[in-house]
């Protein structure tokens, strides 16, 4: 497709008769394009000054383009993680969220919006949010996100390194630990104060010290923030 695009789309949509990438690029068929562009079944074109981050998720809506992702601006507008095109310019997209967007959907006259946030057009909204418009609407029966969580990113049994996430509701002291089976400290991932938000950690033998030499079996990592704590098991394999 007249070059494509690099390193990497990851996400397409059709919108005005063309389909759009969105994702990691900063040219599309040798053309400069900031990780959004059209093709419009001949040739690439950028959506003017696009975006000043990765895009994420890209959904038709009421006529609009809305692109998801971990951007602060669209074409110099300021857009934290959502902006909106309406086929000839950029517009912020109400006031955004507080960290990144993931996904993007369409439901009737609402758009659904997931991601790794806490918050929604300055709304509180943990993870997931609906906006009527461009202003953010309440999902009914939706619990605060109030404890303390702590989760595998990816495969679990793993090989050679594990992703750990978990989200801060506010600001905390933290302690991060892996311990093995008979309650031994293998590792200490972390162990300083952390703004809210969402937080990842990898726990790899590449990283040397004892988790080189951690062998296969049955780890728990150990999560204490503030007056919280939480565990997770981990399955080592080879």
């Amino acid at each position: 497709m007249g070059g494509g695009t690099w390193p990497a789309v990851q996400a397409l949509e059709l919108y005005d008769g063309d389909l759009i990438a969105g994702g990691w690029f900063e040219q599309a068929g040798g053309v400069g394009a900031s990780y959004v562009a059209r093709w419009d079944g001949s040739a690439w074109s950028a959506l003017a000054g696009g975006l000043n981050y990765w895009v994420h998720s890209l959904e038709s809506h009421d006529g609009d383009l809305i692109v998801g992702g971990e951007f602060t601006s669209a074409d110099e507008i300021e857009s934290p993680n959502l902006a909106r095109w309406d086929g000839g310019q950029w517009h912020a997209f109400g006031a955004g969220t507080d960290g990144w967007v993931e996904a993007l959907q369409t439901h009737g006259i609402d758009l659904y919006v997931g991601g790794r946030f806490a918050t929604a057009g300055s709304q509180p909204s943990y993870y997931v949010a609906r906006w009527q418009g461009t202003d953010p609407a309440a999902i009914p029966d939706r619990p605060a996100l109030a404890d303390l969580k702590l989760t595998t990113l990816g495969a679990n049994p793993f090989r050679g390194t594990a992703r750990l996430g978990f989200y801060l509701a506010a600001p905390a002291a933290v302690c991060l630990t892996i311990h093995d089976a008979s309650g031994r400290l293998i590792d200490r991932l972390l162990d300083q104060r952390l703004c809210g938000g969402w937080h990842e950690v990898a726990w790899s033998r590449s990283l040397g010290g004892r988790a080189a030499a951690a062998s296969a079996g049955v780890y728990f990592a150990r999560l204490g923030a503030g007056e919280q704590r939480v565990t997770h098991r981990l399955v080592r394999i080879e």
